[in-house]
């Protein structure tokens, strides 16, 4: 019996049931290995570093092993496979960058710490082998040499000294950038005016020593200062006694205008800005580290053109019998303030009387020798005694306060009157004593107030007397300018040795 074409179409219709599901099988399964041929010839990945924030800052992980990418299947079977162990340089045999691990950190104070990967990726193996190696020359690795990061200052050594954390003699980047132009402009021009034992002639008659415009223009930093007077006021407080600074402020930085012609001060109604950035920021450093400062500059701004006088003298380079009363008043309210306010109102009979002094200072020597002689207003302080007015007399006994620093302390009077200045008795000692109705102790060294008390101190200590054993609050008198000076020295209270162990130790 013959069949009809049509007749095989149920039998066609079932074979290809049965191949398409074959078919789609095979193609699912040629499709992975595809892709993975596509994976393993493409560059390796790189992996991405995890972090998070702290503080701020990110730290990142770097990955603790890179993955091994399995190098390029050729395409072309017909061509040699490479074997595993041929000596191809490692610069040569890579077709992309290799994987570079990323450093880890964190930041901690400005600090950045680096962590290295443990383990470098591995580069993956070019494709074309036919092409010309190029090799880097070891020894021009070698000739360069390890990178070496440049190692800034700590944190202590750029707050204790000046620039490249050396202390006290070079001037911060931060005293630098406090500055105003006013000051950049006033500086500079205390540079050029500045000769060292020389008289610079001011305006409207005002006389001014080189010397001090040499200091300010060329002041450095104020971190060895600062350091030696924290570290003697710790060493004080363990004694019960509290330590108040009074830095006296130089002539030319109460009268600004009157030393410089070019720059330009900015006066508004009389009264001049502070031109002191780097003398402000040391007495707020001071005042951090437990000590008590008294600022005479806006004291002398405000009062710098006074009836009653001038808080310095113009024809000499010392302040003023007015200026030491202005400053006695402003040193009376901090002791009154200290440990030492119980001293306030133990003796009684010092009195005050008003007068006058005619004076011509050292600097009209250098001058025109036309300067006039100045008349200076002051306040002669005596203690009454029966029926008689008689002088104050200081000592170091051990009371309540002691004035410490160099000659200033004792100007105006006696013996420690400038020259060119009759008798007078109105020194800083002597109006302090007015103002608290107490005597002072004084202990005052011409020409260094930074060390020379503090060891003859440490003297008279170590041989057993009692200085300092009464003594409630030290009054540290120094010129301004000396917080930029290098020369302060670690001193001790006193030193302590027996004959059983001869050599000296500090205490």
């Amino acid at each position: 019996m013959k069949r009809s074409p049509l007749s095989y179409l149920p039998l066609g219709l079932a074979v290809a049931a049965c191949l398409v599901p074959a078919l789609g099988a095979a193609e699912t399964t040629a499709a992975p290995e595809g892709e993975a041929a596509a994976a393993a010839s493409a560059e390796p990945v790189k992996p991405k570093p995890s972090g998070f924030r702290l503080f701020g800052k990110k730290k990142e992980k770097a990955a603790e092993t890179a993955a091994a990418v399995k190098p390029a299947v050729a395409a072309e079977p017909v061509k040699p496979a490479v074997p595993a162990t041929a000596a191809v340089p490692a610069p040569a045999a890579v077709s992309a960058e290799s994987v570079k691990p990323k450093a880890s950190g964190f930041r901690l104070f400005g600090r950045k710490k680096e962590k290295a990967a443990a383990a470098a990726a591995v580069p993956a193996v070019a494709a074309e082998l036919e092409k010309p190696v190029v090799e880097t020359p070891a020894a021009a690795v070698a000739a360069a040499g390890p990178v070496v990061a440049e190692k800034k200052p700590g944190f202590f050594a750029r707050l204790f000294g000046g620039r490249g954390g050396s202390g006290g003699g070079g001037e911060t980047d931060k005293d630098a950038a406090r500055r105003s132009a006013a000051e950049v402009a006033f500086l500079a021009e205390c540079g050029a005016l500045a000769a060292p034992g020389s008289t610079v002639t001011g305006r409207d008659g005002w006389l001014f020593s080189g010397s001090e415009l040499s200091a300010l223009a060329n002041a450095g930093g104020t971190g060895t200062a600062i350091g030696v007077m924290a570290d003697y006021a710790a060493q004080v407080r363990g004694l019960g006694c509290d330590v108040i600074v009074v830095p006296v402020p130089p002539k030319a930085l109460v009268y600004p205008d009157k030393v410089v012609r070019k720059a330009k001060i900015p006066v508004k109604r009389k009264t001049v800005p502070r031109l002191d950035s780097s003398w402000a920021a040391a007495l707020k450093a001071l005042e951090t580290r437990g000590m008590t400062t008294v600022d005479l500059l806006p004291v002398f701004l405000a009062h710098r053109g006074d009836k009653e006088g001038a808080p310095y003298t113009q024809t000499g380079n010392t302040w003023s019998p007015r200026g030491v009363q202005l400053a006695a008043e402003a040193v009376a309210a901090a002791v009154k303030r200290s440990r030492a306010a119980k001293v306030a109102g133990s003796v009684q009979g010092i009195s005050a009387e008003s007068g006058s002094i005619s004076y011509t200072g050292s600097l009209a020597a250098g001058a025109n020798p036309a300067v006039k002689a100045e008349t200076l207003p002051l306040r002669n302080i005596g203690r009454i005694s029966g029926d008689k007015v008689r002088s104050v007399s200081f000592s170091t006994s051990g009371g309540g306060v002691l004035l410490m620093g160099d000659s200033s302390i004792l100007a105006w009077r006696e013996s420690g009157n400038p020259a060119g200045s009759s008798g007078s008795f109105s020194s800083l000692a002597d109006q302090v004593a007015a103002e608290l109705q107490a005597i002072p102790d004084v202990l005052s060294v011409p020409g260094d107030g930074r060390n020379a008390p503090r060891l003859r101190i440490m003297r008279e200590r170590t041989s057993g007397r009692g200085t300092l054993s009464g003594t409630k609050a030290i009054v540290w008198v120094i010129p301004m300018t000396d917080l930029a000076s290098a020369a302060w020295q670690q001193v001790p209270l006193q030193l302590s040795f027996s004959l059983d162990q001869p050599e000296i130790m500090l205490r």
